[in-house]
Formats: structure tokens, C-alpha cells, sequence
């Protein structure tokens, strides 16, 4: 019993006593309430970009202010157009899909598709989408089931999209007491094992139908409808407040992205926050025009940062450099000034040899004024120097800095290669500017032509952005959705349960993806169902170093470009 076995003493002047009681059993016998006090990422990135502002100098944005933040039309386009990545809760593909297809830019709006995309209500819908295009034109050409559904079901047309649907339509239609409702509402919202028997369901069913029928006067076709309604609303679901708790946080973020893109995102990407990863943060601030800077041994924090129309990278994320690395780099530049090279460095910062190599590779010390080779060249003798008790790769006894043996630099292409390796990100440059140059995106339809192709078998190539397994409401079989980037915007691919079962240890593969499949349509969307999936080893001898690396200089040219685009219109 929680008496007996979680029982706990925390002492001080008022003592308490703390137990432990399953959630699913005994709370409600006990008479007390459950509340669920959650974590959200996203209230993180809220403080971080408000806390770069401030630090700026830059007025406060006012985010405080929901109205103005719903009702600004920037931040209306941007949520209705789907431009939502790294805003929580409506930047995954299901959720910006749905509200592109609702056209759902208001605040109203957001709070019911973001209860609809969960499992509970997605069975309906396409229907609520249906319904809500027409109604913004003015045509309403169906019915409610029942005129007692109206003052319930009124804003979402007829659609259960909230717990309290569930609960009110129980309460005031069915005409069952408060438990019996409640009970109902949590047997579809939980469904946890033993909750009802298959008996005590169909007690409830009966009980559900005889009360529509005796207190509102349905008919028994349109009570077992109601019922087969509220028995689908299963699975994961929100209650109201909850949705409009998220739409609120939705719209706050919105509105400092589509101002304050570059600190925005740097405080996405910092908290390790969002949907996707974080190369695809990084691409989606070159689209708005934020420049990414190099990282750098003396301008670069721990953390990311944005200020005007740039992104500082840091150090966060570098492989195998240790907090306490990073901690020490920060303590001895703050107390001690700026890093005068590299020799100066590792006199004064004492951290393992891979880390300080790693950050060469990243350009860490790109300002000292040696290329990369020279750099790993110096780091040898300067170390051994130093740290006698390590071996040295070239031996001897250095009594000064080694000269460095004018190497070569190493190409662009190297140097994002060596990133991808050590950051999980292009730093220098973007992959899918190069991406198109590997032999197989010969003869595939970019995702800005994808609506062109509907009803058509097509190929697709692409970097994999999101993947997401899912289990087929009917047959519990997997599936998953795979969101592909390619230079011209993403494709949204679907595998159904035996493209998924034939092509699942295919997916175990970092990428990129050639998919074959047939391009579908809903509501002005347009998705690709495979049916063939293969990966691709992108690897540097399958491409031109020389013209990848010009294109990706080409690309951060055309960067810069945007850049002083933005500056000029602010």
C-alpha cells in the first residue's frame, strides 16, 4: 500500500509526510485531485531570446501581449503558411500540414487543431477541415447530428476536438451524472488496461444511447452514432485549456521569429529545443537572411547566439570538448582576456589534446591567422612542449613554437565534411547546397515541383530532416512519416506498414534518401507515399571537391547577399 511502502519523512519545523499513489487507481477513491506540473522546452527559448534582447539593448517586444501577438499579421501568415519551424507546439509536419490545409491562423483556430492532430480526435479530422474552409466562405451545407449538439460542438462544426466535448455531451445530451461522464472521459482519453470490462462497456453504451434518447429525445439511430463518436475519441487527447495554454506559447514564439529571427533561433538551437535537428534551425535562419558566423576560441559563448542578422555558433556542441572544457575556456577568457594564438592557449587552458584538435577542425582558431593543417602541425610540438609526459607525433624536444611547414589549406568542402563529423552540422556551408551534385539526384522532382506530379509515380532525393514512427489506428501495425530537405523545401514522405517492414533496416541509415512512390493531394498539400526507399552513402569520393567547394561559396555569397537585403530594410 503507498502507507506502507513509499512512506517518507522530510523533516523540518513542519514536517510532512510524502507517499507515493499509482495515478490510474486511488486518487479518485481517496477523493483527492492530480496535477500534472510539466517541463516545456520552449519556455526556455521564450527567456533566452528575451534575455538576448535585453542584453542588446533592444526594446521589450511586448510578447506578454497574446492579443497583439495573435493578431499581427506577420505572425497570422506565417502560422497560416505553415513557416512555423522551431515554434512550439505547430512546427511538426502533421501540425503545420493541418493548419495550412484549415487555413488556421487565429488564435481560436490554433487551439482547436492543436487538440486535433492528437490521436483522439484525428479520426474526424479531415471532416472539421472540410467543414471550416467552407464555413470561412460563408457556406455551411450540413447538419449537426442533433440540435442539442449545437451550443457544444458550435466551433469546431460538429467535431469532437476536446475532453470536455466528451464530458458536456455525456453531461447534457446523455443526460449522465458528473462521475458517470467524467468516467467515460477518462475510460477514451487513457485507455489503460482494466479500466472497464468488455461488459461494463457495453453497460455504459447502453446507458449512454437510453439517456440520449430519454433526455434529449435522439432517436436510437443518431444515439448509437453519438456513442460510436465519443468511443472513437480514444487515445491521447487535450483538454481545452490545455491547447489554448500551448496556442498561447505558439504565438508568443511566432511573433519573436518573425522579428527577432536570429535570436530566436540561436536560443532554439542552444536549448537543444525543437522538432528537428539542428542543422535544420541553422538553414531554416539562412532563408530569412541571418548570416551563420564562424565559430570562434574568443567571440564564441557556450551557447548560441543572435544578434542583428547573425547567429554566433557555440561551442555546445563540438565532439569529445567537455563541459568542463568549455567551462575553463569561459572562467580563463573572462578573468584573463582574449587568446592571443594558439600557443598562448594551451598555456593557459589545460584540456585534452582530441578536444583541442576538434576545435581546430572547427575553426575555432581560424583567427590566428595559420590554416587548419598549420594549426594541427603547431598543436603537436607546442603540446608536446608543454605536456612532456604526452607522446609526440614528429618526436624531438621543442624549445619554441615548431614552425609551421606552409601547408595548404584544406578545401571548403573538407572543412564541412570535418564539421559534419565533429558538429553533426555543416558550419561553413550547407549540405544541400551540395547535395544535388551526388550522381543520385539525377532524374528526381524537387519538392517545389512536387504538386505538379500528383497522381504520378516520381523520384525523390533528399536529407532526412524527421523521422517518425506511428502505429496504424486500426491494425496497430508501424509506419512512418520522414520529412526530406532538398534545396527548393521538404517533402513530407509516408510509409505505409510494408513499405515500412520491406525498407525498416534501410531506415536505420543516417541518409540522404532516394524514395520512389506516388505523390498525393489534400486540401492544397502534397505528400509522397512510397513504395521503393534507398540510402545513399554521401561520402567525398563521390563528388567534385573543387566544384563543391565553389558552390558552397557561391551559397554563402548569395547569403550575404540577403543579409545586407535585411539590413537595408530595417
Amino acid at each position: 500500500t503507498p502507507l506502507a511502502g513509499g512512506l517518507q519523512y522530510t523533516g523540518g519545523p513542519k514536517g510532512r509526510l510524502v507517499t507515493q499513489i499509482d495515478m490510474h487507481s486511488g486518487i479518485d477513491e481517496l477523493g483527492l485531485i492530480k496535477f500534472d506540473l510539466l517541463g516545456n522546452g520552449s519556455l526556455s527559448v521564450l527567456r533566452d531570446t528575451l534575455r538576448q534582447l535585453k542584453e542588446q539593448g533592444l526594446p521589450d517586444p511586448g510578447v506578454w501581449d497574446v492579443d497583439k501577438c495573435c493578431n499581427d499579421r506577420a505572425v497570422k501568415a506565417m502560422v497560416s503558411e505553415g513557416r512555423t519551424r522551431g515554434i512550439f507546439y505547430i512546427e511538426s509536419p502533421a501540425q503545420s500540414r493541418l493548419n495550412s490545409k484549415a487555413q488556421a491562423s487565429t488564435f481560436e483556430e490554433i487551439t482547436i487543431t492543436s487538440s486535433l492532430v492528437r490521436p483522439a480526435g484525428s479520426r474526424y479530422t479531415e471532416l472539421f477541415v472540410e467543414r471550416h474552409r467552407k464555413a470561412k466562405l460563408g457556406i455551411v451545407d450540413w447538419e449537426y447530428l442533433h440540435p442539442s449538439l449545437e451550443p457544444i460542438l458550435r466551433e469546431t462544426h460538429d467535431v469532437c476536438a476536446f475532453q470536455e466535448d466528451i464530458t458536456k455531451i455525456c453531461r447534457e445530451v446523455a443526460g449522465l451524472t458528473y462521475k458517470e461522464a467524467d468516467r467515460i472521459r477518462k475510460m477514451m482519453n487513457s485507455l489503460h488496461d482494466g479500466m472497464l470490462s468488455r461488459d461494463e462497456l457495453a453497460q455504459t453504451a447502453a446507458r449512454f444511447v437510453s439517456g440520449c434518447m430519454a433526455t434529449r429525445g435522439l432517436s436510437q439511430g443518431q444515439a448509437l452514432e453519438l456513442w460510436q463518436r465519443a468511443a472513437s475519441f480514444t487515445g491521447f487527447s487535450f483538454c481545452k485549456s490545455h491547447s489554448a495554454s500551448y496556442a498561447q506559447l505558439s504565438f508568443k514564439n511566432a511573433f519573436l521569429k518573425a522579428y527577432y529571427p536570429a535570436q530566436f533561433l540561436a536560443a532554439v538551437i542552444s536549448n537543444n529545443h525543437g522538432f528537428y535537428n539542428r542543422d535544420v534551425y541553422l538553414n531554416e535562419a539562412r532563408r530569412l537572411g541571418v548570416r551563420i558566423l564562424p565559430i570562434s576560441i574568443n567571440e564564441s559563448e557556450i551557447a548560441y547566439f543572435g544578434k542583428h542578422a547573425w547567429i554566433r555558433p557555440g561551442l555546445m556542441h563540438i565532439r569529445q570538448v567537455t563541459g568542463g572544457s568549455l567551462a575553463a575556456i569561459m572562467d580563463e577568457r573572462r578573468e584573463n582576456g582574449r587568446f592571443r594564438n594558439l600557443d598562448d592557449f594551451l598555456r593557459r587552458v589545460h584540456t585534452g589534446r582530441t578536444g583541442i584538435m576538434h576545435l581546430i577542425l572547427v575553426g575555432a582558431f581560424d583567427g590566428f591567422g595559420l590554416t587548419r593543417p598549420e594549426l594541427l602541425f603547431a598543436l603537436d610540438g607546442v603540446y608536446s612542449r608543454l605536456k612532456p609526459e604526452t607522446p609526440s607525433l614528429f618526436g624531438g624536444d621543442f624549445g619554441k613554437p615548431p614552425l609551421h611547414p606552409d601547408l595548404s589549406d584544406y578545401s571548403l568542402a573538407q572543412k564541412c565534411i570535418d564539421e559534419l563529423h565533429l558538429l553533426g552540422f555543416m558550419l561553413s556551408g550547407d549540405i544541400l547546397a551540395i547535395l544535388d551534385l551526388h550522381p543520385a539526384a539525377r532524374n528526381t522532382v524537387p519538392a517545389a515541383d512536387l504538386r505538379r506530379f500528383a497522381g504520378k509515380r516520381v523520384k525523390v532525393f533528399g536529407w532526412p530532416i524527421t523521422r517518425r514512427p506511428h502505429l496504424v489506428e486500426k491494425s496497430g501495425r508501424p509506419m512512418m512519416f520522414i520529412t526530406l530537405d532538398d534545396r527548393t523545401g521538404s517533402i513530407d514522405v509516408i510509409l505505409w506498414p510494408d513499405v515500412y517492414e520491406r525498407f525498416f533496416d534501410t531506415m536505420s541509415d543516417s541518409g540522404p534518401f532516394e524514395v520512389w512512390g506516388t505523390v498525393s493531394e489534400s486540401y492544397d498539400t502534397w505528400t509522397l507515399e512510397a513504395d521503393t526507399l534507398r540510402s545513399v552513402e554521401w561520402s567525398p569520393d563521390r563528388i567534385d571537391f573543387e566544384r563543391a567547394s565553389r558552390r558552397l561559396a557561391h551559397s554563402y555569397d548569395q547569403i550575404a547577399t540577403a543579409e545586407h537585403a535585411t539590413a537595408a530594410a530595417a
